[in-house]
């Protein structure tokens, strides 16, 4: 699992410690727990321990889906019917987040700045939501 960690006073990302080695490595909660108070764990990592209801209704609902769409076979056994459809509900939940990686992508490489000659026009929304939001300013992702 991927976490980042950011400086509890400052705010600036600490992605990497120095181990016992000397060697620099990734942070983790070791690092936290070792100084109380002085690292704080990124959104992202607090909300990947939250349950997330509605991604698990949309992921409960393609396996409906795949149920109504797919019926079991002339002398299927059950298992292996209930087996497929989830197979097929999985292939779908992997569709939805490689699409959404990839719209991530597009709008990360528009705020850094990168040609796109094919650019989707979901990416304007975004940024005229974002300006009409925030304001007009200079936008950086955080990557590593």
């Amino acid at each position: 699992m991927s976490e980042h960690w950011y400086c509890a006073k400052t705010g600036a990302p600490r992605y990497t410690s120095i181990g016992k080695n000397g060697k620099e490595r990734n942070t983790t909660l070791r690092d936290a727990k070792a100084a109380p108070g002085t690292l704080v764990p990124s959104v992202s990592t607090i909300n990947s321990q939250l349950s997330k209801a509605g991604l698990d209704t949309w992921k409960q609902t393609q396996v409906l889906y795949a149920a109504a769409e797919y019926p079991r076979y002339d002398g299927e056994e059950e298992k292996d019917w209930i087996y497929r459809l989830l197979e097929l509900a999985k292939r779908k939940s992997r569709e939805a987040a490689d699409r959404g990686t990839l719209i991530h992508d597009f709008i990360e490489a528009f705020y850094n700045q990168e040609y796109m000659p094919d650019m989707p026009a979901y990416v304007r929304k975004v940024d005229e939501a974002v300006t009409a939001h925030f304001g007009a300013q200079l936008w950086i992702p955080d990557s590593l």
